[in-house]
């Protein structure tokens, strides 16, 4: 018998098609026939919606999270988004975080300054970022001003 370990394929009913059944995600997409490995695009935008439609909705992806130029009261926010997304950075003493950068837009390498800290303070913090109407939130990170 071959390995079909992994395959992803229709199936019908033999009930002269019926019942069709294709794996979806949480949205109710079906995989672009371009799909990669686990079924879903390899980049943001990628494939064919199941619509017919030549985009494919998904949420904001975060990465390269990083701080710098943390002094007593200031520091900036580094990350990286796909595909272009309004985004801020939450922060504050605690997870419910309670303040916000001014709003930004765009893909790729980002940089947000956080201003007016407190001095030997640690801040939580973490990045709202928001495409095709669905939004994503990076994990809660910490830094500590000088």
């Amino acid at each position: 018998m071959p390995d079909i370990s992994g395959a992803i394929a229709s199936q019908t009913g033999a009930a002269g098609g019926l019942w069709t059944h294709t794996p979806v995600d949480w949205r109710g997409n079906e995989p672009p026939p371009t799909a990669q490995p686990g079924g879903w695009p390899a980049t943001a935008g990628a494939g064919v919606a199941p619509n017919g439609s030549t985009s494919y909705a998904l949420a904001p992806t975060i990465s390269a999270i990083s701080v710098t130029g943390i002094t007593a009261t200031a520091a900036t926010v580094n990350f990286t988004l796909a595909p272009a997304s309004t985004n801020q950075v939450e922060y504050g003493l605690t997870t419910a975080y309670g303040s916000t950068n001014t709003e930004g837009s765009g893909s790729g390498a980002q940089t947000k300054a956080l201003a007016g800290l407190t001095t030997v303070t640690t801040y939580h913090y973490r990045i709202r970022a928001t495409a095709n109407g669905l939004t994503t939130y990076s994990s809660d990170r910490t830094f500590t001003t000088v």
